[in-house]
């Protein structure tokens, strides 16, 4: 039979301080109780400048408590969003939130930085649009299309 190690908690916290992903957790007033490294990381915000902060005050676009509602205990969710970062640029991520009832109900939240891929596939797009306009737009209609592209990918 095998049991537990007593240690078992710091064991599971030293992981997920030392995860690549970052994580929250929140706690039934989506409340962020809980925050590794990580996430701290590649946010630029300090720990005391996200714990006890309601989610809504770090995602702009309200869609992680939307989420945070649906999620249930045998019903993880997965979304992609987008956060800011403390010096104010985005930072596209991807969230896995699972529910557990202790505490009052807790929403466990791994986050992925996505943003490089976002912007790969936002340049990809961006170029066979470009290309499928080069044929069919004069070249100041072009030009101004690819200023806005540029735009858009650098959040200016």
């Amino acid at each position: 039979m095998n049991t537990i190690p007593k240690n078992i908690y710091t064991n599971i916290e030293d992981l997920i301080q030392s995860s690549h992903e970052g994580f929250w957790i929140a706690n039934s007033k989506f409340e962020i109780v809980f925050v590794n490294n990580s996430y701290l990381n590649f946010t630029g915000f300090h720990k005391d400048e996200v714990i006890n902060k309601n989610i809504d005050q770090l995602d702009e676009t309200k869609k992680v408590c939307r989420y945070l509602k649906k999620t249930t205990q045998n019903k993880p969710q997965k979304i992609e969003t987008s956060l800011r970062k403390k010096d104010g640029s985005r930072l596209y991520v991807e969230f896995l939130i699972s529910y557990y009832p202790n505490n009052g109900g807790e929403y466990y939240c791994f986050i992925n930085d996505v943003t490089k891929q976002k912007k790969a596939e936002t340049l990809l797009s961006s170029r066979l649009i470009l290309s499928e306009m080069a044929d069919n737009v004069d070249m100041d209609k072009l030009i101004t299309s690819a200023l806005d592209i540029a735009e858009k990918l650098t959040d200016s």
